[in-house]
Order: C-alpha cells, then structure tokens, then sequence
C-alpha cells in the first residue's frame, strides 16, 4: 500500500473457512484468496468480508507468503 496504516487499527470483519487457514492471504482486484486445510480456495470480498467463489481443490493448500495472484 502506497498510504501510511491509520491508528487505531480495527478489526472490519472476520471469515469462518470452516478448516484452518495454514497459509497467508493473496488480495487482488478487491478479492481475497486463501486455502484452506479442507483443499478448497476461498474468495472473499476484501470490503464486505462475505464469501464471492470457492473452490474446491484435489488437496490441502499451503502457500507462503503470497502478496497477490495473477491468475487463479
């Protein structure tokens, strides 16, 4: 992000994945992407915090350190 973090922080929303989240979040265009332990990608919309796609992967995801996807 090009702006300064704004004190103080606060939480906007929280997401129940429904497994545990064992990787750090990818955002692009407004979308947030993580795996879960159950194999499946979520995208989640970054403003609003509601569930925009899953989908349902072979096995269980692991992605370190992921700043934004080109393509999914």
């Amino acid at each position: 992000a090009s702006a300064p973090l704004q004190e103080p922080l606060r939480r906007v929303w929280t997401y129940e994945a429904g497994s545990a989240v064992e990787s750090s979040p990818a955002i692009a265009g407004g979308v947030v992407y993580i795996g879960s332990a159950s194999g499946d990608l979520h995208a989640i919309d970054l403003a609003t915090g509601v569930l925009a796609g899953l989908l349902p992967a072979v096995s269980a995801m692991r992605m370190q350190g992921v700043s934004a996807l080109r393509r999914v």
